[in-house]
């Protein structure tokens, strides 16, 4: 990330509080509209946050100055449609609510599509490796029920119901070893190919976007 892109990102957090809660009297007197306009833009906020500010100071007498957010807001704009911000958002799986510019959208709506593929990428890849997990988990298990009920039915002293039911539990669980195995393979062959698009996609991204996300 670029020294002016990291000081838009620094400006951004420590002002964001402003743009997100509700105003009081104090604030609605004292506020900068600008900056407050400029953070709406750099974090990609529709208008109807203008709404909000205007329902939150006009009943305290003091209304937003609305050529000064404005301005604000179309400079904070700038820094949101570039093509990296469009990765990040994308990639953090947020919404686009159609805020920028014409001459800026292509290049960040290009980006923002790129981001979220990577999110969907990855949220794939990550429900892979938790089934993968799950089942390696679950055939653990089995085996140690399986250990377990055999050497009860090795025991001397179980009835003939008795025996006849652990056996028929011992096949229960066998088939369902069985069929965890047989899943397995196709299972871990999808998680290696969701591993690969991933990379492949990741090492594409950060070419295309350094430092972004």
């Amino acid at each position: 990330m670029t020294r002016g892109m990291g000081f838009a990102a620094g400006l951004a957090a420590l002002i964001g509080l402003a743009g997100c809660a509700g105003m009081d009297k104090p604030a609605c007197v004292a506020a900068d509209w600008h900056t407050i306009g400029y953070n709406d833009g750099v974090q990609g906020r529709a208008l109807d946050a203008l709404e909000r500010h205007t329902d939150d100071c006009a009943r305290h007498g003091a209304p937003p100055r609305l050529e000064a957010y404005m301005t604000g807001r179309q400079s904070g704009l700038v820094v949101f449609c570039q093509p990296w911000q469009g990765y990040g958002h994308g990639l953090r799986n947020k919404a686009y609510a159609g805020v920028c510019p014409a001459r800026l959208e292509p290049g960040f709506l290009a980006a923002f599509h790129d981001g979220r593929r990577q999110h969907r990428l990855q949220s794939a890849y990550d429900n892979l490796r938790r089934r993968v997990r799950r089942a390696d988990r679950r055939i653990e298990n089995l085996d140690a029920d399986l250990d377990e009920r055999e050497r009860r039915l090795v025991a001397t002293d179980l009835g003939t119901g008795e025996r006849h039911a652990l056996i028929d539990e011992i096949r229960r669980l066998a088939e369902a070893r069985g069929r965890l195995h047989q899943q397995l393979p196709a299972l871990e062959s999808r998680l290696v190919d969701a591993d690969a698009e991933l990379a492949a996609h990741q090492a594409a991204m950060a070419r295309r976007y350094p430092g972004g996300g």
